[in-house]
């Protein structure tokens, strides 16, 4: 004798099966879709660090800017720099923010970038052509007294806040 009967739903095993993918497929895509979306966050922040330095440039070579002692670093805060559209931190709002401009003989004006943001993402001190995705990493700390060696400056100067 034939079972007529017709099958209405998914059996048990059936369910459990495709939960089992879906599981698995889970696991491989969230890392991926992080990875890719902590990616795109670190090319948004180098990109308005060099939006905040190219404004300091153009600051400077319009003379609104006087920088004169070439034993200087002078750190730019970043609200002295205004641009068309606020260029916050993708991780969080800045907390500290600087491009830092010092002279050096024979080459001219140098320019960096250093910043830490409320989400703990830092970039030390960095010369403008260095400064890419790795050069961003977690800490929330930005200790501007200790400038890497490739500054080298002892005197500093915080514009706008300091007489320089």
């Amino acid at each position: 004798m034939r079972n007529n009967r017709r099958k209405n739903g998914f059996t048990l095993v059936e369910i459990l099966a495709v939960i089992i993918i879906l599981g698995i497929l889970m696991i491989i895509a969230v890392p991926a879709v992080s990875r890719y979306i902590n990616d795109s966050r670190k090319s948004t922040y180098i990109l308005t660090a060099k939006e905040y330095i190219d404004m300091a440039k153009l600051k400077l070579s319009g003379f609104e800017y006087s920088f004169y002692d070439k034993d200087m670093a002078y750190f730019i805060p970043i609200s002295e720099i205004p641009l068309e559209e606020e260029g916050n931190s993708p991780f969080g709002e800045w907390q500290e923010a600087y491009v830092i401009v010092t002279y050096t003989k024979g080459e001219g004006w140098k320019y960096y970038w250093t910043s830490v943001d409320t989400a703990g993402m830092k970039v030390d001190a960095t010369l403008e052509s260095n400064l890419n995705e790795s050069s961003i990493y977690s800490d929330n700390d930005l200790d501007i007294e200790e400038l890497p060696s490739s500054v080298g400056r002892v005197k500093i100067c915080i514009v706008g806040q300091d007489s320089c």
